[in-house]
């Protein structure tokens, strides 16, 4: 953002879908943040019928479309694996998915839920999952900040609060402009205040969509509790 009124998108004129991808989360951002909607960097997902919905935080290639994917896998709603506007009201903070084709890592196979495309992103290395995400606000019942373990499979660790924001604050992206800082410092203490974990993905990815799967499930499980 060239100033607080100023977005610049530069590019090859071959690039429009790069372009597109970076100035759409800035934009976005900024326009509906005026009206109290904050869009986040960030997967949405709804791992069960009591928890109400997962925010599953990390920067490009964290893990959120391999998260998204695990969902889809084990039969659950995705709201979006990377784009989320949140709102806050009397009754908690809800989640939207704001709707883009889903990529996946090709190493993780075919998933259950809808099928790979044929569409190959080459540079990535990545495949389209052709499949409906869920629509509509759903509530936030608990926040993940992603990572890539060591471990074969994936597992989760409690977080407390403090480092769920530390996610968070950054998760907003014109949250760089001072003044749309000072108003989602708070939205963002208030997710940070709902149970937390750290899931880092499993390194063997033969295994990482039904581990991770699981693992949602663990959490889920705990969250409800």
């Amino acid at each position: 953002m060239a100033d607080s009124e100023t977005v610049i998108v530069d590019g090859h004129a071959t690039s429009a879908r790069l372009a597109l991808d970076t100035a759409l989360p800035a934009s976005l951002g900024w326009i509906l943040a005026g009206a109290g909607r904050w869009v986040v960097h960030a997967a949405a997902l709804v791992p069960g019928s009591d928890v109400g919905a997962v925010l599953a935080l990390g920067d490009t290639g964290a893990g959120k479309s391999t998260t998204a994917a695990a969902a889809l896998h084990a039969g659950w709603p995705v709201l979006a694996d990377d784009l989320v506007v949140l709102r806050c009201g009397e009754n908690g903070a809800e989640a939207r998915g704001i709707p883009k084709s889903l990529w996946i890592p090709e190493e993780l196979g075919t998933v259950r839920s809808g099928g790979i495309a044929a569409a190959v992103d080459a540079i990535r290395g990545r495949r389209e999952i052709k499949t409906a995400l869920a629509r509509g606000w759903f509530p936030i019942r608990a926040v993940i900040v992603l990572a890539h373990g060591d471990a074969p499979d994936t597992t989760v660790e409690r977080i407390d609060a403090i480092e769920a924001m530390r996610s968070l604050w950054s998760a907003h992206i014109p949250a760089s402009i001072p003044s749309r800082l000072e108003r989602w410092f708070p939205v963002a203490g208030r997710l940070a205040r709902l149970p937390a974990w750290r899931m880092s993905l499993g390194a063997k990815a033969a295994s990482r969509l039904s581990t991770t799967a699981q693992a949602l499930a663990t959490l889920t499980a705990s969250a409800s509790g």
